[in-house]
């Protein structure tokens, strides 16, 4: 994981079922190399979406209009806390969550 300077992230204090790690992203940019397994276990949550992996590697960006989700390797599903609508995120896709209007690619 590479953290820009300025992000602001954390680890939860009780782990989620079926997950091995969560990640809490509040603002800035990470890039993250997951390691491939056959089941979800790695997430990022954001004020305003969950980025669920089985391996990738992908960068979530947020900032105080919105999330964005940007797929570099892998596939990443997208989940807009607001609408409840989700997306599979391929190589070379982004999703993006605004903070006030609908997701603009989910």
């Amino acid at each position: 994981m590479l953290v820009a300077p300025n992000s602001v992230i954390g680890i939860p204090t009780e782990t989620k079922e079926g997950l091995s790690t969560t990640i809490i992203q509040q603002a800035g940019s990470i890039l993250l190399d997951v390691e491939k397994r056959n089941v979800k276990h790695f997430e990022v949550e954001t004020p305003y979406l969950a980025a669920v992996v089985k391996g990738t590697q992908f960068r979530v960006s947020v900032n105080r209009t919105g999330t964005s989700v940007d797929v570099l390797r892998g596939a990443v599903e997208v989940a807009d806390f607001k609408s409840g609508k989700f997306a599979m995120v391929l190589p070379g896709q982004m999703a993006r969550v605004s903070a006030q209007a609908k997701a603009d690619c989910l």
